[in-house]
């Protein structure tokens, strides 16, 4: 039956109609605006998105494939017969801190393991047929199966020896005590048989037992002392003995030691006295110049001054410098007196009368350097002018380097009062350094005599 609607109700229905399309129609802008937004690969990085999803899910697909590799070489690298990756527990089993990053125990801290196993305690235990890891080469590689197969093995062979050990050990206290409990039974008869005769040798024999039992207990106390620290007996005496004789072999190689390091010491300096010594007479360069000579009186005069810290007996050698940079050797000087200002007093010694030394000509000492800093110690107290303390204080505003003990670099040593007692005479003997007496000491540091 058909269903009448009235104009009115008609009009009501149209505008139903038409409001609802026109509220799904934003809707639908809407909806289709968030979708495209949801798509937009641009916009990966922010939440929500499928494309943010889909990387996540990427990364997390990634890390769970590298954990899965990680527990599968790990178990196959320690020698597991069957692949462990499928659960947490067994990544904890495996010694993995954090299973979600495979941290912990590697397989390369477990292959140093390993390898300390096959090159440090396998030789001690007598297992071979194992190589380490690294360097890499030909081998078989040990694996903590096979370490326990083989710790095993050689327990239940230590097990086996010790055993062997322990029945011998019984066996022969068994043998000894039916050996004594024989000798007892024939020490009785025999005590019974002379008792019978009636000799009194049984009453000897006990006394003889007793002294015997008595001189036992007294040499036991000799050789163990009474258990205190002043008494331990001879076997504490030796026991001291050995300690001094350990204590005197460690010293003996410390005295060695300390021999050897003063030889190395000694030929370093001689090496350097040797190589600046021969490198001086190679180059021959001036130290300083011959002013005037006195050919009468065989004395001359040079320009090296107390501050060039040139000191009376000091020797110079003398040369020439000829056409061609020739440099021709005349002879030697021999300082007299050393001046603070103009010159200082040399003796001449002339190579060859024909051609002897004269103002112009040069002078050089292979182990000398003008005006550089000296290292200078000593040895004993001093005398005269100055103290020790005194000295030290010059030698430092001199320029020079005080040196409490003699080394190898050390150039001059000073001797006073008592200096063949002083452990640095003796350094200075072994290092050869040249000796200066008191008052030359003063003169090389310009003290007023």
């Amino acid at each position: 039956m058909a269903e009448f609607v009235t104009r009115q109700e008609a009009q009501r229905r149209l505008w139903i109609v038409v409001g609802c399309g026109i509220i799904s129609v934003p809707a639908l802008v809407i909806g289709l605006i968030s979708f495209k937004g949801i798509l937009d690969q641009d916009k990966a990085d922010q939440p929500g998105t499928v494309a943010r999803l889909r990387r996540e899910i990427a990364e997390k697909a990634a890390a769970n494939r590298q954990l899965r590799d990680n527990y599968r070489d790990y178990s196959r690298f320690i020698g597991w017969r069957h692949v462990a990756y499928s659960t947490v527990a067994r990544a904890a089993d495996a010694g993995f801190a954090r299973p979600d990053q495979a941290a912990g125990l590697s397989p390369k801290a477990l292959g140093r393991f390993l390898d300390w196993w096959v090159t440090d305690m396998f030789p001690r235990l007598d297992i071979k047929g194992y190589v380490p890891r690294e360097p890499e080469g030909p081998g078989e590689r040990l694996t903590l199966a096979k370490l326990f197969d083989e710790l095993a093995k050689k327990e239940a062979d230590l097990v086996s020896k010790t055993g062997a050990l322990q029945a011998d050990r019984d066996r022969d206290r068994k043998a000894g005590m039916d050996t004594a409990k024989v000798t007892v039974q024939m020490d009785d008869e025999q005590l019974k048989q002379i008792d019978q005769a009636g000799t009194g040798l049984k009453d000897t024999y006990k006394q003889s037992l007793t002294q015997l039992r008595n001189n036992e207990q007294k040499y036991q106390l000799e050789l163990d002392g009474d258990g205190t620290p002043a008494n331990g007996g001879l076997a504490g005496q030796v026991y001291g003995l050995q300690a001094e004789l350990t204590e005197l072999r460690n010293y003996n190689l410390n005295l060695k030691g300390q021999l050897e390091q003063q030889k190395r010491e000694l030929q370093n300096r001689i090496n350097w006295l040797i190589y600046r010594q021969e490198e001086a007479k190679e180059r021959k360069d001036p130290d300083g110049e011959i002013l005037s000579v006195d050919s009468a009186m065989g004395i001359g005069f040079i320009d090296l001054l107390q501050q060039d810290r040139v000191f009376r007996g000091g020797r110079f050698k003398v040369y020439s410098l000829e056409k061609g940079g020739e440099k021709r050797d005349k002879g030697e000087v021999e300082i007299l007196e050393v001046a603070k200002e103009h010159a200082s007093r040399v003796a001449i010694y002339n190579a060859r009368a024909e051609d002897p030394i004269k103002a112009g000509d040069r002078i050089y000492n292979e182990t000398y350097e003008r005006g550089k800093a000296r290292n200078i110690a000593m040895a004993g107290r001093l005398s005269g002018k100055l103290s020790n303390e005194d000295a030290i204080r010059k030698i430092k505003e001199f320029g020079d380097v005080y040196q409490e003990k003699v080394t190898e670099r050390t150039n001059y040593l000073i001797v006073g009062d008592g200096y063949e007692d002083d452990p640095n005479w003796k350094l200075a003997q072994e290092y050869g350094v040249k000796v200066m007496i008191e008052k030359i000491f003063l003169e090389y540091l310009g003290v007023p005599q």
